[in-house]
This record gives C-alpha cells, sequence and structure tokens, in this order.
C-alpha cells in the first residue's frame, strides 16, 4: 500500500481543517487587522517605546498589542536576541535587565524561531497561530475517529473548525493556542495508550502532558487526573505493571518540563520551577469587590490597593534589581492569603462563583462584556462565543452519557474539566482558562451527535471496520454490569446527601455581610472638599494631560491638601492616588510609560481616581 493510498481516508478531515483555516484566517486579517505595528529596530526598541504610548488612540478599529500579547511578543523578539525570556518592559525603559517568567514559555519561543528566520512580525505569528487552531481541528476529528469511528471524526472536525471558543484565541496571539493542540494531542495520546498500554504509549502520553505543561501550568494537574485513574482501570493488567506505567508516563512528563524548570530554577534560586506571579494573580481576585461587589468571582485591578502598592514598593527597594519583582510578588501573595483568612467564611460561596463564571452558569452576559472590554477578545467574537457554547454543552453531557453506556473511558474528557475547574477556583472565574475543557467539550459533543445518528438507524448495526479503536477494546471487555436496585438508592442517597451540604455551605457563606459603607459625610465637609478640589483643578479635564513630571509633583500635593479636608470614606482611594503619584514619580517614568510597565499599580490609582470623580460629579456643584 502507497503513502498516497494510506493516507486517502484522511482527506476529508483535512479538508475540513484547511477550512477552518481559512475561517482563522478571515477572523484574524479581515475582523481584526493589526494596527500599525514597526519594529525594525530591535536593539533599541524605539518603535516599541512610540507603540506602547500611542497605542490606545486606535480604539478598536484595528487590534493592537497590549497587556499579556505586547509582553510575550516582546519577550520573544528579546530570547531571539541573546536576552532569554528578558522582561521586555525593563528594556525598553532602559533599566536593568531582569526575568520575566509569569506565563509558560511555548508563545515565546514561538515568536523567538520565527523572529530568528526572519518573520518575527505580528501578523505572520498571528498566521502561525491560525495554523496551529488548524492543526487542532484536524487532531480534535483524529481523537473522535479513534474513539468511535469516521464519521464522528469527521463530526467533531467540523464543531471545532467552527466554535468560536476554539479560534477566539488566534488572532489575539495567546497561549491558549497551542494549549488547545497540546490539549487535543494529549486526548489522542491517552485514548492510544489505553488502547494499547504500552511503555511506548506511556511515554507518548507523558510528552503530550508535558506540552500542555508549556502552555498552561495547571495542566500539571493532569498527572493525577488523568495517568493515575486511566492506568488504574487498565484491564488485564497487574498492579505493578499499572505502576510501572504510570511512572514512565510521568517521568516523560518531567523530561518535556526539565530545561524550563532548571532555567527557573538558575534564575530564582529553587523557588521557581513552573512559573511566577503566583501572588499577582491570587491578588488579583481577593478583595472586596470580588468578594461581594459587581466582580463577584472575577478579577479586579482595584484589588491593588494603596496598601499593597506601598508594601510592594518597598520590597521592590530593599531588593537587588533582579528579585524586585519577585519580592513584589511575595507581598501581594501575603495580602492576598490574609485577606482570605479573615474572610474565610466567604470562601464557599465565592469559590461557587469563581466555577459558575468559568462554566458560564453565573453572569453568562457580564462575563461576555468583561471578554469584550478587559481580555479584548472582542464583543462580537465574545457572543458568538456564549452562543456555541450554550448550543456544545447538552450535546457534550449526552455524548458523554452514551460514552459510558459502551463503557468507553470517559476520564480523560472529564480529567479536563476538573483541572479547569480547579485553576479557576483557586485564581478567578474567566472563560479563557475553559480553553482544554471545551476540546473536551466539542469531541464529546461529536461523540453525542455520532450516537444519535446510530440509533436512527437500528435495522443495521455498524459493522466492525466502521468502529473506532476505543469502541472496538471496550466491546471486548463486554456489557456494563449493572448495579442492583440497591446500589443505585444508596448512590443517589449518598450523593443527595453531599449535595445539600455544599449548597447548606454556599448557602450560609452567601448570608455573610458585606463590610459596612462608610457614612456619608456632612454636607459642610462635602462643599469644602469640592471647593477644595476645583481650586486645585483637580476636577478639571485638563487633568490627565497635565501629568508629566512637574504636573505629578503638583497633583500630589493638591491631592495632600485635599485629604486633609475629605470626609473617612474618600481618604484610602485619595491615599491609593498619592501612591502612584509618588510611584510614577520615583520610577523616573512618564505616566503613560509606568501604566504599561506596572499595570497592577497604575490600574489600582486610575480606579481610584475614577472613583473620586464619580463622587464628585454625584456631590459637588456643576
Amino acid at each position: 500500500m502507497t503513502d498516497t493510498t494510506r493516507l486517502k481516508p484522511y482527506a476529508p478531515l483535512l479538508a475540513i481543517a484547511v477550512a477552518g483555516l481559512a475561517l482563522r484566517i478571515f477572523v484574524t486579517f479581515v475582523m481584526h487587522p493589526m494596527c500599525p505595528f514597526e519594529l525594525s529596530d530591535v536593539a533599541n526598541l524605539d518603535s516599541a517605546r512610540q507603540y506602547i504610548v500611542d497605542a490606545g488612540q486606535y480604539g478598536d478599529e484595528c487590534f493592537y498589542l497590549r497587556g499579556d500579547a505586547l509582553a510575550i511578543y516582546l519577550q520573544g523578539i528579546l530570547t531571539s536576541e541573546g536576552n532569554a525570556f528578558g522582561n521586555p518592559f525593563s528594556e525598553i525603559w532602559g533599566q536593568e535587565s531582569t526575568i520575566l517568567a509569569g506565563k509558560p514559555p511555548v508563545m515565546t519561543l514561538v515568536i523567538a524561531g520565527m523572529n530568528l528566520v526572519g518573520a518575527g512580525d505580528p501578523d505572520a505569528v498571528r498566521l502561525v497561530s491560525a495554523l496551529a487552531g488548524a492543526a487542532t481541528v484536524f487532531v480534535i476529528g483524529l481523537v473522535a475517529w479513534r474513539m468511535v469511528g469516521r464519521r464522528a471524526g469527521l463530526i467533531a472536525a467540523a464543531i471545532a473548525a467552527a466554535y468560536p471558543m476554539l479560534w477566539i484565541n488566534d488572532w489575539r496571539m495567546m497561549p491558549e493556542t497551542y494549549l488547545a493542540l497540546f490539549t487535543a494531542l494529549t486526548l489522542l495520546a491517552a485514548y492510544h495508550f489505553w488502547v494499547r498500554p504500552r511503555p511506548s504509549s506511556a511515554v507518548v502520553l507523558g510528552g503530550a502532558i508535558g506540552l500542555a505543561l508549556m502552555a498552561r501550568v495547571e495542566m500539571l494537574l493532569l498527572v493525577v487526573v488523568l495517568v493515575l485513574p486511566l492506568c488504574w482501570r487498565l484491564p488485564r493488567r497487574s498492579t505493578m505493571g499499572k505502576v510501572k506505567l504510570g511512572v514512565l508516563s510521568t517521568v516523560a512528563t518531567a523530561a518535556v518540563l526539565l530545561p524550563w524548570s532548571v532555567f527557573l530554577v538558575s534564575q530564582y534560586g529553587g523557588t521557581q520551577f513552573l512559573q511566577t506571579g503566583n501572588g499577582t494573580v491570587a491578588l488579583n481576585g481577593t478583595c472586596d469587590s470580588t468578594y461581594y461587589g459587581d466582580y463577584l468571582g472575577y478579577l479586579d485591578f482595584g484589588c491593588f490597593d494603596a496598601e499593597a502598592i506601598a508594601a510592594a514598593g518597598a520590597a521592590r527597594t530593599a531588593t537587588a534589581p533582579a528579585d524586585a519583582e519577585q519580592a513584589a510578588d511575595r507581598v501581594y501573595r501575603e495580602l492576598a492569603f490574609d485577606y482570605m483568612s479573615e474572610h474565610r467564611a466567604r470562601i464557599p460561596v465565592v469559590l461557587a462563583a469563581r466555577v459558575g463564571r468559568l462554566w458560564d452558569v453565573y453572569r453568562p452576559v457580564q462575563n461576555v462584556e468583561l471578554n469584550a472590554v478587559l481580555e479584548g477578545r472582542g464583543r462580537v467574537d465574545s457572543w458568538l462565543g456564549l452562543i456555541g457554547y450554550a448550543c456544545l454543552v447538552p450535546l457534550a453531557g449526552f455524548g458523554g452519557w452514551s460514552m459510558w453506556r459502551r463503557r468507553l473511558p470517559v476520564a480523560p474528557l472529564v480529567a479536563m474539566a476538573v483541572v479547569v475547574t480547579a485553576a479557576a477556583a483557586s485564581s478567578f472565574g474567566i472563560t479563557r482558562y475553559r480553553t482544554a475543557a471545551d476540546v473536551a467539550l466539542v469531541v464529546a459533543a461529536a461523540v453525542g451527535v455520532e450516537y444519535l445518528l446510530r440509533r436512527r438507524r437500528t435495522a443495521t448495526s455498524p459493522s466492525e471496520d466502521q468502529l473506532g479503536d476505543v469502541e472496538r477494546a471496550a466491546e471486548r471487555l463486554g456489557p456494563r454490569v449493572e448495579r442492583s436496585t440497591r446500589q443505585r438508592r444508596e448512590l443517589q442517597v449518598l450523593g443527595g446527601i453531599a449535595s445539600a451540604m455544599v449548597l447548606v455551605l454556599v448557602v450560609w457563606s452567601a448570608s455573610v455581610p458585606k463590610p459596612e459603607p462608610a457614612v456619608a459625610s456632612p454636607g459642610g465637609q462635602v462643599a469644602e472638599l469640592c471647593s477644595s478640589a476645583k481650586a486645585s483643578g483637580l476636577l478639571s479635564t485638563d487633568f490627565l494631560a497635565n501629568l508629566d513630571r512637574p504636573g505629578i509633583v503638583t497633583a500630589i500635593a493638591d491631592f495632600r491638601e485635599l485629604q486633609a479636608v475629605a470626609p473617612p470614606e474618600l481618604q484610602a482611594d485619595i491615599t491609593s492616588v498619592i501612591t502612584t503619584l509618588q510611584a510614577i514619580l520615583d520610577s523616573g517614568l512618564e505616566a503613560a510609560q509606568f501604566l504599561v510597565q506596572f499595570p497592577a499599580e497604575a490600574n489600582a490609582g486610575f480606579a481610584a481616581g475614577v472613583r473620586l470623580l464619580q463622587f464628585a460629579e454625584a456631590n459637588c456643584p456643576t
């Protein structure tokens, strides 16, 4: 048999992947074209400085790099120039070079490799992301094909090609594009391992998990929630044989992870081996607004209040420049844990809200707006993602049930749901964290659709060659042993008791009152505050335009005078603004530069300033 003949059955699957690529190219270059971007002189990074300062002028008319995408892109450029995983913002603003490892390395390495061969333009990177998305479509089709047959594979590929939650990250240059691909490869390796549990397939499974770890660190949990259950449930294997295969797979994962871990340990002295910035993530979702307010279960930059900013600034000053960010991150982590300890009665409802946001069962409409504004995913894209997800979930549920009935292993798909749920519960609920589970949902939905089509043709059962490898292996195990009526009732009673206990815990947690707001100030004090603010120009629309270095010095003095006459409920916000202005002054940066390099600290001060303006609009005469 020639290679052409061997590949011919996969031609329809390849055609669907090409269609998925065409859709991704359309979304990337037609719906979200790049704003003007030139990075001709990487050594000086002058064009990057100008781009950062001027990026806000474009609005929503085009896509401009910002936040994580900008940091990852510039870091990839620096890595290709020999500064491996350097902090691009330190380079841009002429400060001492540091290592930035807040994200896993896969996207940085892709950009670095492309720049080395002269293809480092952002649009070229986005095209490669689209190609990776098309590869994900093909691999997802292979997973379903291997499970229950060719028809299921084609259905899975078609769903994956069109599903917005899988292409929404491609045009934004985010690592979730590669997470989806590596998740699909992990599922393919997991089912191959279940059909043929050999040392070679165990190594392949471990290696696939290691690749997924290079895109999201929580995928490390797959060693526990995927490899261990899969090995334990292997049929006709001794206990020692199962242990050996599990150990071999884990060692393969560690081998893939080893170079990155060695690099981090060499930089941070053994304190980090996966990524940095965990304290920043923890504090992002740990304050009143995310525990009691409108952002319940989400994140809020306002969690970085004046106390946190001041403490982090002191830690940076007292530490060597190379360790300054780690010192600040430790401060954020301690503050987050202190807040959790003080508000531990509220934790159950916060965890429930985080998980609810992840799975879009809690405030899904608000999630769409947050995805569009804060995540920069686009409003149309976000709505399409929610609609597609809502259509997919029932089919995936039915597909999971049909797999259980036929004794097909559900553990690999369930493991992805467990991992993303744990990640959201430990940080905050954001739909981008659901990417690995979205891949599993597509596979389960395709299996469900194929099962429905098969049941409509009950007169003829599928032939042996129409079944997938996994289904053929499951049929050799025989029909599932039905539980007795007594066993079913016992399980129902235990499940009901457990559900009731969780419900009572969440309801009790929800009844914990929100901290009482400060008492409103007397009218005379408000009038004095308004008069002072107006005299100093702090209520003027030109205030932000005057924030050059002399303007910052003047503003700090004006806010301190204002603080002397401000009511108690405004003291914290004024302190936050003063602290942020002082940090900008001490950094030697312009305000726009400080915003990019230290977004958490800057956003906290700006959020406090917005609250002050809102108070003035409501209480001060026009």
